[in-house]
């Protein structure tokens, strides 16, 4: 391994050389024109886009919402994400940079709205035999190697492993690598935002259950989520009250402080392997997420499943000429396509099952497409965000309607009468706006139909390119200033008003913009 790693080593100081002798230009064609869409995706980067602010402003949004890293597939049910500090804020959360510590790893179906509280979730705490011998679990020291929108690499100095995740829709596989002989020690336990938290321990199987019920917001709804390990343990119990009570299987507590532990003896050649799935439904819906999502414990199958789904939906739009554009321009579009495309979180199993939104428990199922939830749209089905989905997701318009006729996805009380200008927009919501408006595009808050036209970020873009229904967008617009769109042709016709349907824009063409 040292030798291959030594060879890589050369090989990267002699690319360097060689650009340092023909130029920086070589460097940056090898790092920015053939760099793939997902590449610019950074889940950890402290400031999610540099632009959203400006584009947001003009909504007169004024609180911005909480900045997390979330690892997620596109719409799916569960995003991961990192604490690393020990009080939870209703508004912000219970994580802040800088990320070179944990005190857990978990599940999080946050919906990206300001204080709108956490649902669903527990805490995934690791430790070993020989430091942590009190309980709670202290923070570790945590060093990322990489962070992107499905995976996590990452080193645990103090618990002499690596740390590594990759994640599905409604599943997860964590594999821990001691570098010498040691005994890990998992620990679950409650959310701080949780009602309660049941955990059940099955030795003879190896499982955890566990069961967390929703806040007040969601009455008679809860999550429930299956842990499958790959290794042999040698001690289990709960933890109350700062003390071990070894041997019991079972814990319903609502104290963060409390929770079950695990402990695994591993060699330097061994990996701890656990997978976890969710359901909205019950723990044998969960199980069968796991069989059909990760069906081994092969974790290089899971990151690459997982970014194909990423790179098909990035690979929609094709930006043109690129070396035209700052590496930077290019970042912020890519990483508001990211953002804006978490939600609509699935709410149905891969079964279709799903539960009722009606505060009982009735199981509802949807034989085809999905069953969404937590989007929240504009009471005239006008949001950006709704028109988004329309332009790049069509396949889910129907999808969304369905949900929306069951109460899942519900308009917003937050904002005006007039559909703009009311309260805080979600992550999501300003992530649409910003992608619109890098396209030359806005939503209109009279014509739900429509998409208006105004100066693009990217003068050369297409959309589903090489596909029978390809739209070319094309704009004579000088870089600087603050010149408008004076005239807009389709499919070499003037179109009369600085609008197109988008339906037009689905059914392909050619759009050609020409400014002041």
């Amino acid at each position: 391994m040292n030798k291959i790693q030594n060879f890589a080593q050369i090989i990267r100081l002699i690319a360097v050389s060689c650009c340092f002798f023909f130029g920086s230009c070589t460097e940056r064609e090898l790092s920015e024109k053939d760099k793939a869409p997902i590449e610019y995706v950074d889940p950890f980067m402290e400031k999610q886009s540099l632009a959203w602010e400006n584009s947001i402003r003009e909504l007169k949004e004024s609180v911005p919402a909480p900045e997390i890293p979330l690892l997620g597939l596109p719409f799916g049910q569960t995003h991961w994400t990192f604490q690393n500090s020990p009080d939870y804020k209703d508004c912000l959360g219970d994580f802040s940079y800088p990320m070179d510590s944990i005190l857990s790893i978990r599940p999080t179906h946050w919906n990206l709205k300001r204080c709108f509280a956490d649902y669903g979730t527990f805490k995934l705490r690791l430790g070993n035999q020989s430091k942590d011998k009190s309980f709670p679990f202290r923070a570790q020291a945590l060093n990322k190697d990489f962070g992107g929108p499905v995976s996590f690499q990452g080193n645990l100095p103090e618990l002499n492993s690596t740390l590594e995740f990759a994640i599905s829709s409604r599943s997860a596989l964590f594999q821990l690598n001691s570098l010498k002989k040691d005994t890990l020690v998992l620990g679950i336990s409650p959310h701080t935002s949780s009602s309660y938290t049941k955990i059940n321990f099955y030795p003879a199987s190896g499982e955890i259950w566990v069961q967390d019920s929703m806040p007040a917001l969601f009455p008679g709804l809860n999550m429930y989520y299956l842990i499958q390990t790959n290794n042999i343990y040698t001690g289990y119990g709960i933890w109350q009250a700062r003390l071990k009570e070894p041997k019991e299987t079972q814990l319903i507590s609502t104290n963060p402080d409390a929770g079950f532990y695990i402990e695994f003896p591993l060699d330097s050649s061994e990996s701890l392997q656990f997978k976890i799935a969710g359901s909205y439904w019950d723990l044998q819906d969960a199980r069968l997420h796991l069989k059909k999502e990760i069906p081994d414990w092969d974790i290089a199958g899971v990151k690459e499943r997982g970014r194909a789904s990423w790179e098909e939906l990035l690979g929609r739009i094709s930006i043109e000429q690129k070396d035209q554009i700052s590496p930077q321009e290019i970042q912020n579009f890519y990483q508001s396509l990211f953002w804006a495309s978490l939600v609509p979180r699935t709410f149905s199993g891969t079964d279709g099952l799903y539960p009722s939104f009606s505060g009982e428990r009735i199981p509802e199922r949807k034989e085809s497409g999905n069953f969404y939830g937590d989007l929240s749209m504009w009471e005239n089905g006008n949001s950006p965000q709704e028109k988004f989905l329309h332009l790049l997701f069509p396949e889910n318009k129907e999808d969304i309607h369905f949900s929306k006729e069951h109460d899942a996805i519900r308009p917003s009380s937050d904002l005006d009468s007039s559909g703009f200008g009311g309260g805080n927009m979600n992550l999501a919501e300003k992530a649409s706006l910003e992608v619109l408006r890098y396209l030359g595009l806005k939503a209109l808050d009279t014509d739900v139909e429509y998409l208006g036209l105004q100066k693009p970020v990217f003068t050369s873009w297409v959309l589903n390119k090489a596909k029978p229904n390809e739209f070319q967008f094309s704009c004579d617009c000088p870089a600087e200033g603050s010149a408008g769109v004076s005239s807009v042709t389709f499919n070499g016709k003037k179109l009369e008003n600085l609008k197109i349907k988008i339906s037009d824009i689905l059914q392909g063409g050619k759009l050609e913009v020409i400014c002041e």
